[in-house]
This record gives C-alpha cells, sequence and structure tokens, in this order.
C-alpha cells in the first residue's frame, strides 16, 4: 500500500484508511463511454460489410470507431483510480489527482476535527450503501470531502473514535486501547434482511445513556393530514358504493386509492420516526432520514459544543412547548439543528449539563493523566539518584 500512496507519511504515522470513491460511481461513469462504444462499433460493423472495402480499409474503420470510445474508457478508469480518501492515525487527507493535468492534497490534522457529517443522498447510494463524509476542521482547511465512499457511516465512526472525539466507545477498543481498523465487511447484498432494514429505518448507536428525541407529535399530525382525509374521503365513497353500485372497474379505483392513501400515511409516519435526535455520553447525532432515498447525519462531539440554544418561532409552538433546539461547534460551518422537538428548554437544559459534565470528566482525566506523568519522572528521578548513590 505504501508504495501507491502519493504523500509522505509522518513520524510514527500509520494509515488506518485509505480508499477510492465506490466502485458503483465509476459504473455509473462508464454509462455514456460504453454507449458510445456500442454506437461506434455498430456503425464500424455496419461500414465494414460493405465488400468493396480492403482489408487495411476495414481496420481503419473500426480502430477510428472504437478508439475514442476505449480511450474515453480508460481515462474515465485511470480517474476513478487515482483519487484516494485517507485516514492515519494523526490526520484526513483528500488527494485529487489527474495523470498529467493537476493533483491537489488537502489535509487536516486530527485534533482540529470538529464534526463529520454522512449524506447518503440517493436510492443508488442507499441501496450499495455510499455516500459522502463531510469532515468540518476548525483550521483554514475548513471542510475536507470523502465523496461517494463505501461504508460511509462507518467511515464517519472511524474518524470519530481516531480524532479522539469518542472516548467512551467500549465496542470500538480493540488491542492496547486503540480505536477500531478498517475492515472489509460482508457485502450488503449477502444480508438482505438487513440491507433493507437498514434502508427503511434510521440506524440508531447502541452502546451508553442514551437519550433520542423525536419532532413533536404535531409535526406528525401535520404530515398525517392529508393522506388521512384522502383516506376519510375514500371511506365516505363507500356509502355511494352501496347505494349506487358501482361498477367493478369503479370499485377496482376506489381500492387502489384508498390502499394507496393508507400507504402515504404509512411512508409519513416512518419518515417523521426517522428524523432523530440522539445525545450518547460523548457526541451528538442529528439524523434526517427519508426511507431508501435519502439519509443525512451529523454528529458532534461534545467536547466541541460551544454554545446552545432554543427558539419557538411560532404560536403553536409555544401552545404545545415545542420548539428549535440549536448547537453550535466551532467549525464553519458546524451547527445542529435539533427541530421542533418537544420541551425545547428542557432540552436544552439536559444538553448543557451533559457537556458540562463531559469537560468537568475531561479534566479530571488529564489531571490525572499529568499526576501519573509526574509520579513517573519522580520515580525516574529517584532511580537514577539511588543507583548513583550505590
Amino acid at each position: 500500500m505504501a508504495q501507491r500512496m502519493s504523500f509522505e507519511l509522518h513520524e510514527g504515522e500509520e494509515v488506518i484508511l485509505f480508499e477510492r470513491r465506490h466502485p458503483a460511481v465509476l459504473a455509473g461513469w462508464l454509462i455514456p463511454p460504453v454507449l458510445l462504444l456500442v454506437a461506434l462499433g455498430t456503425a464500424a460493423w455496419v461500414l465494414t460489410q460493405w465488400p468493396d472495402w480492403s482489408q487495411g480499409a476495414r481496420f481503419m474503420i473500426w480502430l477510428i470507431g472504437l478508439l475514442p470510445a476505449l480511450g474515453w474508457i480508460t481515462w474515465r478508469v485511470f480517474d476513478w483510480e487515482n483519487d484516494h480518501y485517507v485516514l492515519t492515525n494523526q490526520r484526513v487527507l483528500h488527494i485529487e489527482k489527474i495523470y498529467f493535468v493537476y493533483e491537489s492534497c488537502v489535509e487536516a490534522s486530527l485534533d482540529r476535527v470538529q464534526d463529520v457529517r454522512v449524506q447518503m443522498p440517493s436510492f443508488m447510494a442507499n441501496l450499495f450503501y455510499y455516500g459522502n463524509v463531510e469532515v468540518e476542521t476548525a483550521g483554514a482547511t475548513g471542510r475536507i470531502v470523502f465523496s461517494a465512499i463505501a461504508k460511509p457511516r462507518k467511515v464517519q465512526r472511524l474518524i470519530f473514535d481516531w480524532a479522539g472525539l469518542s472516548p467512551q466507545h467500549p465496542e470500538t477498543e480493540i488491542e492496547e486501547g486503540q480505536p477500531e481498523r478498517w475492515a472489509a465487511d460482508a457485502p450488503r447484498w449477502r444480508r438482505p434482511h438487513q440491507m433493507l432494514v437498514r434502508m427503511f429505518f434510521a440506524t440508531l448507536p447502541t452502546n451508553g445513556d442514551n437519550i433520542v428525541w423525536r419532532k413533536h407529535w404535531w409535526i406528525l399530525f401535520k404530515r398525517m393530514l392529508g393522506p388521512l382525509l384522502v383516506a376519510l374521503t375514500f371511506l365516505a365513497i363507500t356509502v355511494l358504493w352501496v347505494q349506487l353500485a358501482l361498477l367493478r372497474q369503479g370499485q377496482i379505483i376506489w381500492l387502489l386509492g384508498f390502499v394507496a392513501a393508507l400507504l402515504w400515511a404509512v411512508w409519513q409516519a416512518i419518515d417523521w420516526r426517522n428524523d432523530l435526535y440522539i445525545m450518547t455520553p460523548d457526541r451528538l447525532i442529528d439524523i434526517e432520514k427519508r426511507p431508501f432515498v435519502f439519509e443525512d447525519r451529523l454528529e458532534a462531539g461534545l467536547s466541541m459544543i460551544q454554545d446552545v440554544r432554543y427558539t419557538q418561532p411560532s404560536f403553536a409552538s409555544m401552545l404545545l412547548d415545542f420548539g428549535d433546539v440549536h448547537l453550535q461547534t466551532a467549525g464553519e460551518q458546524g451547527s445542529l439543528t435539533f427541530d421542533s422537538v418537544p420541551h425545547p428548554k428542557r432540552v436544552q437544559a439536559t444538553i448543557t449539563d451533559r457537556v458540562r459534565r463531559f469537560r468537568e470528566n475531561l479534566k479530571r482525566s488529564e489531571l490525572e493523566r499529568q499526576r501519573q506523568e509526574m509520579r513517573g519522572l519522580v520515580e525516574d528521578i529517584l532511580g537514577e539518584q539511588s543507583a548513583g548513590s550505590g
């Protein structure tokens, strides 16, 4: 691996993740040149069927016909192959390269990482489990984007762990207290049940003392109002169905419309259920998910939270006691918003209290580490003195 890297490792630096865009992206890139190859190949075949062409002329027709498309395919493959996303135990890097034309390397130290966002913006991204991982930093670099990378949730967790933003993750600890490393999982198509569940429902962290908030029931009521009114309309039509004895075609249309209204209502309920706001012992998570087609997952460590405030922007929100809780980090665009959560003042107080206690624990841990270092230094000095006197 090291021979293929276009960057130098620092002293003590170790590569944790070295990946390209998902192969599905390459497949999408190859569709236009492959279609061109088929079209030009068909045209070349038709032309070479004429009996008047010599063998050399036929060869030139095939060469002229296929060379542009083959060159385009080759360029696409090399353009996909030489772009890399890298995580080491010291930094994150995005290497973008076009052979003989362009090369850039954007990097940021792990101690500058503020928050990490995952976006799976399409059905194909959810199906093949790839997406964009946006790393927000506090430095001039701003944001580093791992575009269309495989297993984006796992990449997000890796960056979080190696950046030291999730020191309380017992399930990610391995030998010598190091966070987990990149390892190939079984392809999702070999786990169809798990694949469908994760495409349909948001994935929640399972460790620690987690608090989960959803949007207020008023938001669900407003979303359900349309499909429920449609369903009630179709139920009202049953009166006409009985009174007027609708034709079979009318009954089929009624049945299809009623089932569609119910499915619409179920979809709205699941869509509401999938918007989650989570506080774990060490981080805050903002999940916006639409089944099969979209997922936006933003995570920030509790140590990175700068301030917490809430707003209740309407009469209904004040009457029913729900509102938006805004959380700001030090990143350039580092903000999380818990939209329309019940009892926003209580949510604000809960988050503020956990952030305070988390920082106090960090300070105690740091003081204990310093005391251990000082104790070890004193023991070494005393040991040297006793050895010298002996």
